[in-house]
């Protein structure tokens, strides 16, 4: 019981459309302005990965994820496996994750010990938060492993914590 009945359409979609929306609006608002510099001056470089448009485009992006709203996992800023406390904003972020029935993929190498390793393996598959609360992950084993990053949101990590994990992500 009690999922958000999708029709066909994935969280992850969901949010990329709006944030792209968000964030092709905000290029609308700031174009008359153009990028700057700490001056207020454009850089006037046109074409390449430091060109005004592409640098105003990941200030954009990073002002989008740093809102609550936009439905993006706060940064993360240690590794997978090492506790990260949550903030105001994760827990917030893991509620909605909860309520709003969104993707989820937990690490399938088992990090855990003990009787928490075996609640693990039953809901390791899980593909929401409530699927692995049927499974058996109390919402201590759920807290535990959002602050170890042992779960990943599709679509709704934070860019900047790619850089973190490498790999990892993709093989989830």
């Amino acid at each position: 019981g009690g999922g958000g009945g999708g029709g066909g359409d994935t969280p992850t979609s969901e949010a990329r459309e709006d944030l792209e929306e968000e964030v092709r609006e905000d290029l609308e608002e700031e174009d008359s302005e153009g990028p700057s510099n700490a001056r207020g001056e454009g850089f006037g470089i046109q074409a390449g990965p430091l060109s005004d448009s592409v640098l105003q485009r990941a200030r954009n992006r990073r002002r989008a994820e740093e809102q609550a709203s936009w439905a993006v996992r706060p940064v993360r800023l240690r590794a997978v496996g090492q506790r990260q406390a949550m903030t105001p904003e994760d827990q917030a972020f893991l509620r909605a994750a909860l309520e709003k029935g969104w993707a989820v993929a937990y690490l399938q190498q088992n990090p855990k010990s003990g009787k928490s390793r075996d609640r693990y393996e039953r809901y390791k598959a899980a593909e929401t938060l409530e699927q692995a609360r049927n499974l058996g992950a109390s919402m201590d084993d759920l807290k535990w492993d959002y602050e170890r990053s042992f779960m990943f949101f599709h679509g709704r990590e934070s860019s900047d914590m790619a850089g973190l994990v490498g790999a990892e992500v993709e093989k989830v």
